[in-house]
């Protein structure tokens, strides 16, 4: 398992910039078109999964569940073989992770890079990272506010695109505050659809700093233990992130 989380972490840390083969225009990325300075929206996130989806046979496509103002919210279930329902995966004996980007719609990098990092494993050269695990992906996870984009909105971050979405979801709500009491309908669709039907043994969630200076160029950081069991963060903390530590050297 520290294997597996150790190639997903490194994997979803690393900015891929340089294009390893060239793309058909369908699987390129808005930030690469725009040469950075623009992100993608709610219909080019889907029409890039449904570009995916034609040229490959590995890639399940479902949605958690459907935003305050009708947005579907895609998760793409990726595996090799296919795999289409939580009783396949099950029967596979390989661990199910779940990795989303978008919580705040703001934080654009997770969305871009999980479309990216789909396609290299699809079509590129990562499709060994299939060979021992299932692949849930969120990319793009807070819908509504995606596309609500304006200029200015991220000043003391360094590259953001010029213009992005806004961290509430259409109810107003912070989804990345949402956990315990539900109210919103990205975390009833993420509890349900995603957790508990599928019951991935590991969530990553992609966010980006609004500016803050670190003494390393890529960070990480486990899941906060206000209202729940310490004992995961500390295994997180003090094993599993020092191995990624180690092999990132």
């Amino acid at each position: 398992m520290k294997r597996i989380f150790t190639a997903i972490v490194l994997l979803i840390s690393t900015q891929i910039i340089a294009q390893q083969k060239a793309w058909p225009e369908e699987l390129i990325t808005v930030p690469v078109k725009s040469n950075y300075q623009k992100t993608s929206t709610y219909a080019e996130v889907m029409s890039f999964i449904s570009a995916l989806e034609k040229k490959s046979d590995l890639l399940h496509l479902e949605y958690m569940g459907t935003s305050k103002e009708g947005k579907k919210i895609p998760m793409v279930i990726l595996a090799n073989p296919k795999i289409t329902t939580p009783a396949e995966a099950k029967a596979s004996g390989k661990p199910v992770l779940y990795i989303q980007g978008n919580i705040h719609s703001g934080e654009v990098e997770g969305k871009e890079i999980v479309q990216q990092i789909m396609r290299d494993i699809l079509l590129g050269d990562k499709k060994h990272l299939l060979d021992n695990q299932i692949l849930i992906f969120a990319p793009i996870y807070n819908t509504d506010s995606n596309d609500k984009m304006k200029q200015g909105r991220r000043p003391s971050q360094e590259d953001s695109p010029v213009e992005v979405g806004i961290r509430s979801n259409s109810q107003g709500l912070d989804l990345n505050r949402d956990g315990i009491k539900m109210e919103a309908f990205e975390t009833a669709g993420l509890i349900q659809n995603v957790l508990l039907k599928w019951d991935p043994e590991m969530l990553v969630d992609l966010h980006t700093t609004n500016g803050t200076w670190h003494g390393y160029g890529i960070t990480y950081a486990p899941s906060y233990h206000y209202a729940g069991e310490k004992a995961p963060y500390d295994y997180t903390w003090d094993v599993l992130f020092p191995e990624v530590d180690k092999k990132d050297r």
